[in-house]
């Protein structure tokens, strides 16, 4: 079974602020959402912002879901907002069939926000921040 944050090959999924390189299978930092998704890192690390509160402020600030061939962009939503917070390739490290190794890209945010990002949203969800249906 695919793991949901894979691609169809089997390889994870490009993080949202970066881009890849045309000549090379590196990729490199998207300047547009960078500043975004870093802005998502040091709000939420805060602990003064819901999820929710933050997903819309992202996308009153521009941030959307990157364009597919067979889907336009879209406003960022909570749940994709969480995945990007919990997404370990933002803090350089990336993770293969269930090993994690030290990235060769450079990390957006730094290991403090990390770990501030990671304690809140374990903080929040023993709350019960998501309502319940």
């Amino acid at each position: 079974m695919k793991h949901p944050h894979q691609s169809a090959s089997g390889l994870p999924q490009r993080p949202h602020h970066r881009r890849p390189r045309r000549e090379s299978r590196e990729i490199e930092i998207d300047p547009e959402r960078a500043d975004l998704v870093r802005f998502a890192f040091t709000a939420y690390a805060t602990g003064d912002w819901s999820l929710s509160r933050l997903a819309k402020e992202l996308t009153a600030r521009g941030l959307t879901t990157r364009p597919t061939p067979s889907q336009p962009a879209k406003p960022v939503t909570t749940t994709g907002l969480h995945k990007i917070l919990t997404n370990p390739y933002y803090q350089g490290t990336v993770t293969f069939r269930g090993v994690t190794y030290d990235g060769t890209h450079q990390p957006l945010v730094d290991a403090e926000t990390w770990l501030r990002v990671q304690t809140n949203l374990d903080a929040n969800n023993a709350r019960g921040e998501r309502p319940q249906k």
